[in-house]
């Protein structure tokens, strides 16, 4: 419990934002994202040996997986239309997401990701990177797991699904 009121003490008060649903063609996803404001930085990109390289945003959006495009598309519609969600968040290096619990603490409880997660939650994507991302909200518990919860449930009604 007291991993729950240190996270709540962090992130209170988490703010409900209007849900950002991307369209459904990948294609189209990844065109935003390149035409907005993912389309103007580079990108660090993990290869699967471990080594990092920077890619410029045309080579890495190439890249993406369907999952990972659309879960990026709902960044760039909040970056578009709800700016203020990304207001006063301390910039993240690969380096600082190193462990679990530090990445429970510093981005997982972010409300963009928050989000997005709950838009890969909502579409049965969650489990897509390795990582049970609907587990990893119910060990963070407190008003974050209720905030993912939320927008759970609001992508679902959104997209038309029961579960």
């Amino acid at each position: 419990m007291l991993f729950d009121q240190l996270v709540e003490s962090i992130i209170k008060p988490l703010k409900v934002w209007p849900i950002q649903i991307p369209p459904e063609d990948v294609e189209e996803c990844k065109e935003l994202c390149l035409n907005g404001h993912m389309g103007k930085e580079e990108w660090v990109h993990s290869r699967p040996d471990g080594s990092e390289v920077t890619l410029s945003a045309k080579d890495a959006i190439e890249e993406w997986d369907d999952n990972t495009a659309r879960h990026e598309c709902v960044h760039e519609l909040q970056q578009r239309n709800i700016p203020d969600i990304f207001k006063d968040l301390p910039s993240l290096t690969h380096s600082d997401l190193s462990s679990d619990e530090y990445k429970d603490l510093n981005y997982h409880n972010r409300p963009p990701e928050i989000m997005a997660y709950a838009y890969d939650a909502a579409r049965g994507a969650d489990k897509a990177d390795g990582h049970d991302n609907t587990k990893i909200y119910k060990r963070i518990g407190g008003e974050v797991e209720k905030l993912f919860n939320h927008y759970v449930k609001e992508y679902r009604k959104a997209l038309g699904r029961t579960k």
